[in-house]
């Protein structure tokens, strides 16, 4: 497994393994408090409980998936646990990255809908269709990892943040493909429902959605999830970027 430059002799603790390892634990900690209130708590309103739920387990399990190994592998400075699991943990990490990213694009979209058509909500996002629009994020994000998991592609390990990487060099074609057409349609739709909030439209949906008791908060929970996908997306930039110039400087 290349990139494993693992020193068992020679354990380091430093900064950079400390704030990764803060990171990552404060992420699950989080996610699993928001996971409590939802399950435990009725005072979450104004928000469709299916798509924050799947997208806080999403986050939650991305968190457990990379935290009890982020700690170990910056103290030995390596991979310890072999090139199967290595390669097995950076394919659910992107399972759940796609699903978090779509339980995202849902959630804008609900509130889309909630403002935009709110004598209509009840009917077009009733909560056996968002159950199923669930299931289908899920799916659709296993389906993304299944060729390769299963195929010739084989991950590496990162040591700059301690985790492995899906190599996608053997398959690039099918990344590149596939890639395009699975971010395509969520990145597009959280483009045009959080653009809404901008429009003239939205502020007369805004004093309608103020005269129904039941919507009158769902304007400020839009804005919300407005600044959620922002975050995302500035969060997650700056990394693929960095990791295509890293895979085009390699191939050149």
């Amino acid at each position: 497994m290349a990139g494993n430059t693992t020193d068992i002799n020679h354990p380091i603790f430093n900064f950079q393994c400390f704030i990764s390892t803060a990171m990552s634990l404060g992420i699950l900690l989080v996610n699993c408090i928001i996971l409590l209130v939802l399950f435990k708590s009725e005072g979450v309103t104004a928000v469709n409980r299916n798509f924050f739920t799947s997208m806080s387990i999403a986050d939650a399990l991305i968190s457990f998936i990379i935290s009890p190994f982020v700690t170990w592998n910056g103290i030995f400075q390596g991979w310890l646990y072999g090139a199967a699991f290595c390669h097995i943990q950076s394919y659910l990490c992107a399972i759940c990255w796609l699903a978090s990213l779509y339980s995202l694009m849902w959630m804008s979209i609900d509130h889309y809908v909630a403002v935009n058509k709110p004598d209509r909500y009840g009917v077009i996002m009733t909560d056996m269709r968002s159950r199923c629009w669930v299931m289908f994020v899920w799916i659709a994000a296993f389906s993304f990892c299944c060729p390769p998991l299963f195929g010739v592609s084989r991950a590496t390990y990162y040591p700059d943040a301690f985790i492995c990487l899906i190599d996608w060099k053997m398959q690039k074609a099918y990344f590149i493909a596939s890639g395009l057409l699975v971010i395509t349609p969520p990145t597009a739709a959280l483009a045009v429902t959080n653009s809404f909030l901008w429009s003239r439209h939205f502020r007369l949906a805004q004093r309608v959605c103020s005269k129904i008791p039941q919507m009158a908060k769902r304007p400020q929970k839009y804005a919300i999830s407005a600044a959620l996908c922002l975050l995302f997306f500035v969060s997650w930039i700056p990394w693929c970027t960095l990791q295509l110039y890293e895979h085009i400087g390699l191939d050149e």
